[in-house]
């Protein structure tokens, strides 16, 4: 199947079409959402049914995830990477 995408918003999201999370992914869709990921930064993937056992799984072939800083003064050896404040653009 075709991943889509479509911009919502002036700056930044889209909404992707075309992927079925509750499958393994062949790389090429996993490269197309990793591109989506890269130009939009947020993607939203409607009615998908993944169960809870599942979206761990799906969250991981995206790369890991980065804590709050709640989270990093709570787990300082946390071995997640980190959000540095200094990148955010202001």
């Amino acid at each position: 199947m075709t991943i889509t995408m479509r911009q919502v918003g002036p700056c930044f999201a889209a909404e992707a079409d075309g992927v079925d999370q509750t499958r393994p992914l062949p790389r090429e869709e996993v490269d197309a959402i990793h591109a989506g990921m890269d130009r939009y930064t947020v993607l939203v993937f409607h009615d998908q049914r993944i169960s809870n056992e599942q979206q761990p799984r799906r969250a991981g072939m995206h790369g890991r995830g980065i804590v709050s800083a709640a989270e990093q003064r709570a787990a300082p050896d946390s071995p997640r990477p980190r959000c540095d404040p200094s990148s955010c653009a202001r």
